[in-house]
Order: C-alpha cells, then sequence, then structure tokens
C-alpha cells in the first residue's frame, strides 16, 4: 500500500470509529495536539470553532444524548495525497424526539506520522443550528 493509500485508510478509519463512537480507538488514531476545526461562515469572514483530543471525548457522549443511535456518515468519495486526505459524506441521524437529521460534509483529514494531527469540518452549518437549536 503506498503512502497515499496509507494516509486514506488511516483518516477513513478514524471517522468510522468516531461515528461509531468508539472514542478510544479513534483517539489512538490522533496525534497528541490533534484538532478539529468546524469551519462556518459570519457575515465578516469565515472562523472556526477549534476542538482538542479532550473535546471529541467529551461531545461524543454529549451526542449519545441527543441522538442515542448515532450519526452514520457514508461517504460519497476521497481523494488523497501523502498527508491529507479529503473526504465527502452524507450524514443520517435521528433526534431523540424523531426527527431526522442528514447533512453533507466535506472534510480534510491532516496525517503525520501514522496518525490524524487535525480535521477540517465544511458543512451546511445553517441547517446543523437550525436542526440543533430546536
Amino acid at each position: 500500500m503506498d503512502n497515499r493509500e496509507t494516509s486514506r485508510a488511516i483518516a477513513i478509519a478514524t471517522l468510522q470509529e468516531i461515528c461509531a463512537r468508539n472514542v478510544e480507538a479513534a483517539l489512538e488514531r490522533m496525534t497528541d495536539d490533534f484538532t478539529w476545526k468546524i469551519m462556518r461562515r459570519v457575515q465578516a469572514g469565515s472562523i472556526a470553532n477549534d476542538y482538542t483530543r479532550d473535546d471529541v471525548a467529551k461531545l461524543t457522549e454529549i451526542s449519545k444524548a441527543t441522538m442515542p443511535d448515532g450519526l452514520a456518515m457514508t461517504i460519497i468519495g476521497t481523494a488523497a495525497e501523502t498527508d491529507r486526505v479529503a473526504i465527502e459524506t452524507e450524514s443520517f441521524g435521528r433526534f431523540v424526539d424523531g426527527r431526522v437529521y442528514s447533512n453533507i460534509y466535506h472534510f480534510l483529514f491532516e496525517i503525520r506520522d501514522g496518525k490524524v494531527s487535525a480535521i477540517r469540518e465544511y458543512m451546511d452549518t445553517s441547517y446543523a443550528a437550525e436542526m440543533f437549536q430546536t
């Protein structure tokens, strides 16, 4: 397997572990200085919410209360370089009140020394805010 395929496998496995709520396995795939930026657009430009490894574990626990069956991600496509992997996905989840959540995402994974060092996430943040505020 070449470096691009290795990086692609690491990124996909990490995303799958997060979606399956296998927190310990997901954290093992991340560097100690891992960051996850959820990019969003505001009137003055783009900003990001930054999350650490510890935040990933906390957010996973919080999600159990809002979506007990989890958030499934269907991979639409990927593109890989040696140290960067782009993954396009569509999500599906059901809130405890029965509402369905389905969003389109683009993730950019950065790989360093065989682990994920950063994720940048792009999605329809207006839709997400509307769904999670209800």
